[in-house]
């Protein structure tokens, strides 16, 4: 039997490298998300995050930064959602595979996503969005 995981929010790797260079808009909007409920990232978010650590210092600033949030892992639906979006989108909209499965966790999970690059996620049919900046 599959846990039943709270999520309020997912957030795309983009924010929280922004977070990472001490951007004060991406601080914004983490905290923005923080007010709406618990934040999430797919664990696909984690491991683009572990790869952009050039150095050990920073691959533990990473982590430090990760405990903030719940990790959401990939299953079936997950995998057979962005599959599905690949399929779709990928020559019409450039959807590629880490994007895809960003989106199907969101979208399992249905919650929204907060991500600044909107137009890599603007086109998927039920995906919920929050703007960036936030407009509340």
């Amino acid at each position: 039997m599959e846990q039943t995981i709270n999520v309020r929010v997912c957030l795309d790797s983009d924010v929280l490298i922004e977070v990472q260079r001490g951007n004060e808009d991406a601080l914004q909007q983490l905290v923005f998300a923080e007010r709406l409920g618990p934040l999430a990232i797919s664990v696909v978010v984690r491991m683009e995050l572990t790869i952009g650590s050039r150095n050990k210092e920073m691959l533990a600033r990473t982590h430090k930064l990760l405990r903030r949030f719940q990790v959401l892992p990939l299953n079936e639906e997950i995998s057979v959602t962005a599959d599905a979006l690949v399929t779709q989108f990928h020559l019409s909209n450039g959807m590629r595979l880490a994007d895809a499965l960003i989106a199907a966790t969101a979208l399992a999970h249905d919650a929204p996503l907060l991500t600044r690059n909107q137009r890599d996620f603007r086109f998927i049919p039920g995906l919920k969005l929050l703007p960036y900046p936030p407009t509340a």
